[in-house]
């Protein structure tokens, strides 16, 4: 199963609940590939906020516009611009100035989630790329993410319904598998 999880073994687990097919799962904070009961291979982001919904809220805010608005936005882009840095500070500087040189706000929000993808992607070829990939966490919830982590892989992603609430599901069922 492959699961995109904030905290992988809650992402996971709830990540398995959820879907029992797929071999890689993905929150952007962790990747997990393999058989879940066997931690096959497990790579964690970094301390820093680079690819977390509250990079792409900062993001939003020096565009001007939602959150909500980011990934759809993205879909409109009619120019590839490129963001760099991942660094939340750097990448910022790049959007202002972005924004300075009058490009548009979908190519910005597109460069953004192509480089929130790219952080996703460079860490489940850490841990080796399987098929069948699900995407959990709020950023999954972001059309332009998904569309760019998509992309990478070549293939498309299983997002479920609420996919910000399956590392919620997966603490739950671990904390009653433990009191039981």
């Amino acid at each position: 199963l492959a699961v995109l999880a904030a905290d992988v073994e809650d992402g996971a687990n709830g990540g398995v609940e959820v879907v029992r097919t797929s071999p890689v799962a993905a929150d952007l904070g962790y990747i997990l590939v393999g058989e879940w009961d066997a931690h096959a291979a497990v790579s964690g982001g970094d301390k820093c906020a680079a690819g977390t919904g509250r990079f792409l809220e900062m993001i939003a805010r020096s565009l001007e516009i939602s959150l909500d608005e980011l990934g759809p936005a993205a879909l409109e882009s009619k120019k590839r611009l490129e963001i760099a840095s991942m660094c939340s500070v750097f990448a910022e500087s790049e959007v202002i100035s972005l924004i300075a040189n009058n490009e548009e706000k979908p190519d910005i929000a597109a460069g953004v989630c192509r480089a929130v993808a790219g952080k996703a992607y460079s860490l489940m070829r850490r841990v080796g790329l399987e098929g069948a990939y699900m995407m959990t966490g709020g950023v999954a919830q972001n059309p332009g993410v998904a569309s760019a982590v998509e992309e990478l892989i070549g293939e498309k992603l299983f997002i479920c319904e609420d996919p910000e609430i399956v590392g919620a599901t997966g603490a739950a069922l671990l904390a009653l598998e433990k009191s039981v």
